[in-house]
């Protein structure tokens, strides 16, 4: 009797969530959340001062004037003065890591070569008792840092990831 009862109210209660589902409106769908992915940023004024390029803008055939007081300029300009030698906490891709008797002309060379290839990307050459390390890059996440380490698996293929404290990188 008690099975049969747990039977009836399992098979009531199912077909009452497949009413429920079939009486979904269209107004109800259009309220779902939607991914659209962000424009890709104007990497042409990272690391400039949007007052100053607005002020001197060529681009639109008017003039902008910025009026703003005093205050906020200076509390502008110490924000930058301050967070310009700023470090956080990211990733770097270790291509060189040696404790043999030639370590150092070796890390030198593949720091030359590496500089060669990438010339953009920074290169931190350092020695840990009783190793010399070359590590390249500076990454907010890893899934940037093991994407460009993938780009030197043929070049140099005993990378790994390392995570740091990292100068921070420009957005571009």
């Amino acid at each position: 009797m008690k099975k049969t009862l747990l039977l009836i109210s399992a098979l009531l209660l199912s077909m009452a969530a497949l009413s429920a589902q079939n009486n979904v409106t269209a107004s109800a769908l259009d309220t779902l959340p939607v991914y659209e992915p962000l424009p890709s940023e104007d990497i042409s004024y990272s690391g400039k001062n949007i007052f100053d390029v607005l002020a001197k803008s060529s681009l639109t055939s008017g003039t902008v004037n910025i009026e703003q007081s005093s205050i906020v300029k200076s509390a502008f300009a110490r924000h930058i003065a301050r967070n310009s030698n700023r470090k956080i906490t990211g990733y770097r891709v270790r291509i060189f890591f040696d404790n043999s008797q030639n370590a150092r002309q070796k890390s030198e060379s593949v720091a030359g070569a590496f500089a060669a290839a990438y010339p953009g990307v920074a290169i931190y050459r350092t020695y840990a008792s009783p190793y010399f390390k070359v590590t390249v890059g500076d990454f907010r996440s890893r899934d940037e840092a093991q994407l460009f380490a993938q780009r030197l698996k043929g070049w140099f293929p005993s990378v790994f990831l390392v995570k740091e404290t990292i100068n921070y990188p420009s957005l571009w």
